[in-house]
């Protein structure tokens, strides 16, 4: 099992150190908005603060969710899931809640982001491609509902 370990130090807004500790679980995909801090963890979304500190549970996930985005103003996060099938893109509120399915391809490899007004979000797919595995993406672009 994992132990609590010292991974670095931080310098901190008050000019003191502080340490980050890692505890079991693994974390990626970060996405930030302002002072919050989501990331995948064990298939689901987690929010916590870029200071550090108890983690909150926003999915429970059925399958694994991928390349979390916050929207511009920080109201959504969209992301990739294999909720229903094969991955494709969903957005939830982000302060959790379900999410809600905006594309039904099934290739969606991963969430590039949003367009600057936050109306459309910007995804990787292979859906017309010719050849297998993703190796013909092409970027494709989804309102929001």
């Amino acid at each position: 099992m994992y132990k609590k370990q010292k991974l670095r130090k931080n310098f901190s807004n008050k000019n003191k150190f502080k340490t980050i500790l890692c505890e079991k679980g693994y974390y990626s995909q970060p996405t930030i908005h302002r002072n919050k801090l989501v990331f995948v963890c064990e298939n689901d979304l987690w929010e916590t603060t870029i200071e550090g500190g108890e983690a909150l549970r926003l999915t429970s996930s059925i399958s694994e969710i991928l390349s979390p985005f916050f929207s511009p103003d920080g109201q959504f996060i969209c992301c990739s899931s294999k909720e229903e099938g094969e991955h494709d893109v969903y957005i939830m509120d982000s302060k959790g809640g379900p999410l809600q399915r905006l594309t039904w391809l099934n290739t969606v490899s991963n969430i590039i982001g949003w367009t600057n007004k936050g109306d459309k979000i910007i995804f990787r797919s292979s859906h017309e491609a010719i050849h297998n595995k993703g190796c013909d993406a092409w970027l494709y672009e989804v309102e929001i509902t």
